[in-house]
């Protein structure tokens, strides 16, 4: 287990910076942000480096900033924003009528997680392009692709047809200038306003736009795309033109490139860029496929409006415009193992076709005065194994995909769940100016943490190469748990659920700290899965972190945890709180449960057990004649069955007798109690979860730090006599003494303790 540091001591200043941040137009409890995709409230933040989006859900899902800023430390803040309420906008015309349409007006607007991990996240937005009361008249989506210092963002938009006779008269994407200075650059020349306007057309259809933003005492953003109009089918790779002896082609290519009209930014004669300005100072910016011209909605049908653009934001606008240049004239890798299928410009990667082997990739950037950061995303992974990822020899942050092999496209109404090892993979890395890099990844024996694109949940399933159809665990990221942590080989788990994160135990849920704040994988293999998570509860009055490692071992799954608890407001509520809840069943019904037995080690230095529930109290049945029905009242238990823990017992406890599924073994580890603090153990008698609690925290605002460890092993739990010989070995008689180890069989079997010294 990894050495546990004062927690409070390295969030302090975070706490106290993050509750100052609230920026009236962006409230966001507790809005220091560490994870790729945190929701809050109706604000959805996607974030990766220095680079952010704040999502706005009661505004369609429109962009209520763009920006870049050093939120992990002071929180989302509108003093960081480039751009702000940015969306997708037209107006109709129809007979007589004129009709604003906003995706602002959308109510019901949807935002679906792609991917996410090191080096990027990918989202796609669903909405409805409504008039101001609340009538739909068609639809939209926008495809996210965030890096660092970087947003690709593909629009489609869809007028309906309702009437003979509907035109489209403007539509485009707009985004107010945040700031009170800003200016438009274009072609080296910064652009006067002409009244209170300046207008750019897109140009030819095989040339590209762009423009820079350049805000005074915030970042600047250069703008635009590559190509004003692109093929109807791109990236689709024809491999064999007979049905009957193979597939037809390589991957199915962008859903976008299906939908309707190709990508094309210059659909009409006016299309182009719009400026406005404030005196000398811009304020809005327009990018519009219908510009005053009379598009027809055809009779019967409707009109699509599709195109990509890049914003790539940067401290100035000399380190953007490098940004852009590194997008615009892609350098092709050497691929020396694998093989480079082509960069990809609506996502702004580079892809590589691992052919299901090691990968060697080397990219030269000698020429160029500025570094070049480059994502790389490989395909065709095989196998429940590791891998490890290098640049010029040293490891690097990488990310792990599986699809699930289902075609991305929302049009077609399918309905699954991906759920597997990787089939892709995403790296991030950045070739300095003047040098080479080499780009490894090699397959190894050991563990692999890989999300599954698209899951509403987020979530991220554990393989290894002693699995077979089933992972060794979830976690699903927007809830904070563990589930279903299953033995390598077996098909029934062992573990439904296990939180990662602080509680206070009753009837109301707002004191779950289960609002993700920080997400982090440390390590994806081989030898270990260690990751941090942090959250908070509903008001962002308690802070939470989980730091857990997940190492190796082909036989049995090991959580290594430290929990740390820090107050974020007085205290005073916080004076019990739970780090460890774990549900061994999905339900409360007795006759599916696949364990009858709870065997711990009590405060007097031995092990006992008590069946699957303890309580002191039971419910006694009242009966009501008169009403047809009954109630109950609790009472003391009295009599046979009546016996239950100690609250000090527990320090080791062992839920089991199903070596099949396998029994789940606890630990309790390091720990410095706060005054008073005790550590309380207890049965829950319905879902025969078990609780971890410290309680009597008489300074309630001060922080918490404990660690502990949850093993699932495959063999048999020796009788009570058994465990208490090799434990009094070990501790050297019947006194309690922290567990720091489990000696477990070829079998899985229990052979003995390590305690502390």
């Amino acid at each position: 287990m990894r050495h546990m540091k004062p927690f409070f001591l390295t969030v302090s200043g975070i706490i106290m910076c993050a509750l100052a941040v609230r920026s009236a137009e962006f409230s966001i409890p507790y809005p220091v942000i560490e994870a790729p995709v945190v929701h809050a409230g109706k604000y959805h933040i996607l974030s990766c480096g220095d680079t952010y989006v704040v999502i706005d859900g009661s505004r369609g899902m429109s962009f209520g900033m763009i920006g870049r800023g050093d939120f992990s430390k002071r929180g989302i803040n509108e003093k960081d924003a480039a751009l702000k309420n940015a969306r997708l906008k037209a107006t109709i015309t129809s007979g007589d009528s004129t009709i604003e349409l906003d995706q602002a007006y959308d109510p019901d607007a949807r935002l679906q997680i792609i991917d996410q991990g090191a080096g990027r996240v990918a989202a796609r937005i669903f909405y409805r392009l409504c008039s101001s009361d609340g009538r739909p008249h068609g639809s939209g989506t926008t495809d996210i692709y965030l890096y660092d210092g970087r947003i690709h963002l593909a629009h489609s938009l869809h007028i309906d047809y309702e009437d003979v006779g509907t035109y489209i008269i403007k539509a485009g994407f707009i985004a107010d200038v945040s700031g009170v200075k800003a200016e438009i650059i274009s072609d080296g020349v910064k652009l006067m306003p002409r009244g209170n306007l300046r207008f750019i057309p897109f140009g030819a259809d095989s040339t590209g736009f762009d423009v820079m933003v350049d805000i005074l005492g915030r970042s600047s953003v250069k703008i635009g795309w590559k190509r004003n109009r692109y093929p109807s089918w791109l990236y689709m790779r024809e491999i064999d033109n007979n049905p009957e002896t193979d597939e037809l082609y390589e991957k199915w290519p962008p859903w976008i490139t299906q939908r309707g009209n190709s990508l094309n930014w210059v659909p009409t004669q006016n299309a182009g860029f719009t400026a406005d300005y404030s005196e000398t100072s811009v304020k809005k910016l327009s990018f519009l496929w219908v510009n005053g011209d009379s598009l027809e909605v055809p009779v019967g049908g409707y009109r699509a409006l599709n195109g990509i653009m890049g914003l790539f934001l940067a401290e100035n606008a000399y380190n953007a415009e490098s940004l852009w240049k590194n997008h615009v004239n892609p350098a092709k890798p050497v691929v020396q193992k694998g093989e480079f299928r082509y960069y990809n410009e609506i996502e702004g990667i580079y892809e590589i076709d691992s052919l299901g082997d090691d990968v060697v990739v080397h990219c030269d950037n000698l020429t160029n005065s500025f570094d070049k950061p480059v994502f790389f995303r490989i395909w065709n992974l095989t196998g429940k194994n590791a891998y490890e990822v290098r640049e010029n020899g040293k490891s690097v942050p990488f990310c792990l995909y599986n699809d699930g092999d289902i075609i991305d496209d929302p049009m077609v109404s399918v309905v699954k769940n991906a759920t597997g090892p990787a089939r892709f993979a995403g790296v991030a890395c950045t070739v300095k100016k003047g040098s080479k890099s080499s780009i490894t990844m090699t397959k190894k024996t050991g563990l692999q943490f890989t999300y599954q694109m698209y899951s509403d949940l987020e979530t991220y399933e554990a393989w290894s190469d002693a699995c077979t159809d089933k992972p060794l665990f979830m976690f699903h990221k927007n809830r904070g748990e563990l589930h279903h942590v299953t033995l390598p080989g077996k098909d029934e788990y062992a573990i439904f659920k296990l939180p990662l994160f602080w509680l206070k135990n009753g009837v109301n849920s707002n004191t779950f700290m289960n609002r993700p704040r920080g997400f982090v994988i440390d390590t994806n293999g081989p030898d270990r899965i260690a990751f941090t998570f942090t959250s908070v509860n509903l008001q962002a009055t308690g802070l939470s972190k989980y730091q857990v490692e997940v190492p190796y071992l082909p036989d049995r799954v090991t959580f290594d945890i430290i929990a740390e608890f820090a107050a974020l407001d007085d205290g005073k509520r916080w004076t019990s709180i739970e780090y460890c809840d774990l549900y061994p069943f999905d339900n409360v019904y007795r006759r599916t449960f696949h364990y009858d037995d709870v065997i711990f080690l009590t405060k007097d230095g031995v092990f006992d057990r008590v069946g699957t529930g303890a309580w002191g109290g039971r419910f006694e049945t009242i009966e009501e004649p008169e009403y047809l029905g009954y109630y109950a009242r609790s009472v003391t238990r009295e009599g046979e069955g009546s016996r239950c823990p100690d609250s000090d017992d527990g320090t080791v406890w062992i839920l089991g007798t199903n070596p099949e599924r396998g029994n789940i073994l606890y630990r309790r580890g390091e720990w410095t109690p706060s005054k008073d603090a005790r550590s309380v153990f207890s049965l829950c008698n319905a879902w025969v979860d078990i609780h971890n609690t410290i309680s009597g925290r008489s300074e309630p605002a001060s922080p918490e730090i404990i660690g502990y460890t949850v093993e699932v092993f495959g063999g048999p739990v020796p009788s009570l006599d058994n465990l208490n010989v090799m434990y009094k070995k070990a501790a050297g008689g019947e006194v309690v003494k922290q567990v720091t180890g489990v000696k477990y069989g070829d079998e899985g079997e229990i052979l003995g303790f390590v305690v502390k010294k």
